[in-house]
């Protein structure tokens, strides 16, 4: 569990504060969404949390260890996936996910297996002594993926991982998460694909200007708002407007259907269609996006 209270951190002495007095908890067996517009402090929170800045004031305990006063314990028990992973050295995957384990007291025959385990299911493992500096952006996603998870942390934090990931990639990303939950992990999933963060998340946690200012399930999110799904599918037929209307409103415009009513997920309309034999190319889902830019701007 990451228990947060009263954090926050001032760059400069007369700015703002990037965040200000921010209290959450991720508990375990639960995924939370974090979103916010850019520069709404994010990547900031995140970046505290996981210790690699200091805050000004406030606390992070990570399982029950302070992340400041006990750095080494909390360390432990978290995995980070940083938004632009970087790797520099002239190492091969598999090496240096072995030097990474170190770090954690994991023996040398352990981290072997763990590694390669983490390799194939990232889809990596043909590329396992590869130099990582090589690797393509979203490659280097998947393997800091694999380097967040080598000591098998209870508490994970991944900001902006879908940034860069092809549609595979995003797929095994989806199953891990999920995967990570069933687990009893406690994650925290930052990104801007918001209907990705409605799909995947139990909760949404939302900042603007270094402040939360909701934190909502995602269940009582859509009770609140009619949701609307955009589905651009290729072989549109006759016949689709009468199998989506068990869903609610339905409108077709060109290859573009939407679909508005309360409480439904894009992805059980999304399987819907593929049983029946459609070819569904993009989903977009508004539900969370129409609160959140709508909370937004009541802030202003």
């Amino acid at each position: 569990m990451i228990h947060v209270r009263g954090l926050s951190k001032v760059y400069h002495r007369g700015d703002p504060p990037a965040i200000d007095s921010i209290d959450m908890d991720i508990h375990n067996s639960e995924i939370v969404g974090f979103v916010g517009l850019n520069g709404a402090g994010k990547t900031t929170a995140i970046r505290s949390i996981i210790g690699v800045i200091l805050p000004t004031s406030g606390t992070v305990s990570i399982d029950g260890s302070d992340i400041v006063k006990e750095k080494a314990a909390a360390s432990m028990n978290v995995g980070w996936v940083p938004e632009t992973p970087v790797y520099n050295h002239d190492a091969s995957a598999l090496t240096l996910l072995k030097y990474f384990a170190g770090f954690f007291g994991i023996s040398p025959e352990i981290a072997e297996r763990r590694a390669m385990e983490l390799l194939e299911r990232l889809s990596l493992s043909k590329q396992a002594d590869r130099r990582v500096m090589n690797y393509s952006q979203g490659m280097k996603k998947r393997f800091a993926i694999a380097a967040a998870m080598i000591h098998e942390p209870n508490n994970y934090l991944f900001d902006e991982t879908l940034n860069g990931i092809d549609a595979e990639g995003v797929e095994l990303f989806r199953t891990i998460i999920r995967d990570l939950r069933k687990d009893g992990k406690a994650v925290l999933l930052s990104s801007h694909i918001l209907s990705e963060i409605e799909d995947s998340a139990d909760r949404v946690i939302i900042i603007d200007h270094g402040k939360i200012i909701d934190s909502i399930s995602i269940e009582n999110l859509r009770n609140k708002a009619t949701t609307r799904v955009e589905f651009t599918v290729s072989n549109i037929d006759g016949s689709i407007t009468a199998a989506l209307r068990k869903y609610g409103e339905v409108e077709i415009k060109g290859s573009t259907i939407f679909v508005r009513g309360r409480d439904i997920q894009a992805s059980a309309i999304n399987e819907d269609l593929v049983k029946l034999g459609y070819k569904v190319n993009a989903i977009r889902s508004e539900t969370l996006e129409n609160y959140f830019l709508n909370l937004v701007r009541d802030q202003k």
